[in-house]
């Protein structure tokens, strides 16, 4: 009645008692479309009968976040973190691949026994599952809670100020530690955007040195703590690209382009924009050919016999593209 769009349910495992879940699930299907649901889910817990549930639920009612925190046995473990971790990957794998919503995967920084190379590790494996996010954060101490009890025990140092940060364990210094607060803005600059996703899922999956080179990069020039619009983003992303994965050049043009960016910047510098004309065969991708749409053109090879065209509606650059067809 109040117009709230987007609810958030507090409980942090949504689906430990499965019956309860789905009486929820079919409350929430009353009130498709108008609100849309945030919710936490364990993918180790993840029932056959819940699963058939999920994905009959229509697309955009349920924003999911698994609460996975690392792909380790023995970090979960000694974390007391309930559920089998090959269960939490099926779970995990199944979640990711609806198509009916997004799922976004966390990991947790400063957990015992997790060490940074193992938390560029799970980024990889969680980018190759298509996890529709990845967060990356460190642990804090709450008062009261188990963990902060036993963090002695544990090997933890945290901040005796809110919110209580892990500062080292025995397993992640104080520097590694700034180096997964680094990974973490990278993520939410370049796979959490949508725009830059699919390159950047590629480029992970395709190197596995990438993350740390990337990063390395965007430290040294200073950019990783500067607060950066989504087209500083593009241009960082394909620069980057054209100096050490020309390979990716032309990707990285496309989805500059499919990001609705100007066509005058960089990243566009090999597009065709003037009185393009329609090649006599094309193999149409994506929308439906107009004669009134505006076509550019992008060489894939160096002759510019192939390659992407692109239709706008309107002379307005800031507009994605309607039409993409390859020739």
């Amino acid at each position: 009645a109040h117009g709230i769009k987007n609810v958030r349910v507090l409980d942090r495992t949504f689906n430990y008692n499965p019956r309860r879940a789905k009486e929820l699930l079919r409350l929430f299907l009353e009130f498709h479309p108008d609100i849309r649901f945030h919710l936490e889910i364990h993918p180790a817990l993840l029932s056959e009968e819940l699963k058939e549930e999920l994905s009959r639920l229509p697309e955009g009612l349920l924003h999911l976040e698994a609460g996975i925190q690392s792909l380790r046995e023995p970090v979960l473990e000694k974390s007391r973190r309930m559920g089998k971790l090959s269960d939490a990957l099926n779970g995990l794998k199944f979640l990711c691949a609806l198509p009916n919503m997004e799922t976004h995967a966390d990991l947790i920084a400063g957990l015992p026994l997790y060490h940074l190379h193992e938390i560029f590790e799970d980024v990889r494996i969680l980018a190759g599952y298509n996890a529709g996010e990845i967060q990356l954060e460190s642990l804090k101490l709450l008062p009261g809670t188990e963990m902060r009890r036993r963090a002695e025990e544990l090997g933890i140092k945290y901040s005796p100020l809110p919110p209580y940060e892990v500062l080292q364990t025995h397993e992640i210094s104080v520097s590694e530690l700034q180096t997964a607060r680094r990974l973490s803005r990278l993520l939410d600059g370049f796979y959490n955007a949508p725009a830059w996703q699919t390159l950047t899922r590629e480029l992970i999956l395709n190197d596995e040195q990438f993350l740390y080179r990337f990063l390395e990069y965007l430290t040294k020039a200073n950019l990783i703590d500067q607060p950066m619009s989504l087209e500083k983003r593009g241009l960082i992303l394909y620069e980057y690209c054209k100096q050490n994965y020309p390979e990716y050049q032309t990707k990285a043009t496309i989805a500059w382009i499919e990001a609705g960016m100007s066509l005058k910047k960089l990243p566009a510098e090999r597009v065709r924009t003037k009185r393009q004309l329609p090649p006599s065969d094309w193999e149409i991708i994506d929308g439906e050919y107009k004669e009134n749409l505006r076509l550019c053109f992008l060489p894939a090879d160096e002759k510019g016999e192939h390659g992407y065209w692109f239709g706008f509606e309107s002379e307005i650059q800031k507009v994605g593209p309607v039409f993409k067809a390859r020739s």
